[in-house]
């Protein structure tokens, strides 16, 4: 079976759910964190499935989206043992980010040594990076890798 690894920090999780959903691959995303193994199944770029320690469902997602630390890998091509995600890709990845700036704001804007920056980019923060989802046509969220 096919498979792609990575270090989270090179790649966000906004970055391979957009990925994963916009080329509409099935498959389990395994992340291993220092809290434990995390996995989200794929169909056809919907998540269907995901778990991260004792958590099931959207809230294993919004948990990781917390802390992305730790390695990943793709595989292309595992169905998922159950269904405990309904709501679409962009929507998940959209609540998980609104609930971060939403947890972060009302923590001081440190600038670059800050461990988010919600602004666009600027020359007080070059590298902000934000999430676009087409279906969308915005940008909804920024963050410092």
């Amino acid at each position: 079976m096919a498979a792609v690894t990575g270090t989270l920090g090179l790649f966000s999780l906004v970055d391979l759910f957009q990925l994963l959903a916009g080329a509409a691959r099935t498959g389990r995303l395994a992340v291993q964190h220092p809290d434990g193994q995390a996995r989200f199944y794929f169909e056809r770029g919907r998540v269907t499935h995901a778990e991260f320690g004792e958590l099931e469902g959207e809230a294993a997602v919004y948990a990781l989206f917390e802390d992305e630390r730790g390695t990943f890998a793709f595989v292309v091509g595992l169905p998922a043992p159950r269904q405990s995600v309904t709501t679409a890709t962009e929507n998940l990845v959209l609540e998980a980010l609104r609930r971060l700036d939403e947890q972060h704001r009302d923590e001081p804007a440190r600038g670059p040594a800050g461990p988010r920056c919600r602004a666009m980019p600027s020359r007080s923060c070059p590298k902000t990076r934000c999430a676009t989802f087409p279906s969308v046509r915005t940008s909804v969220a920024c963050w410092r890798p």
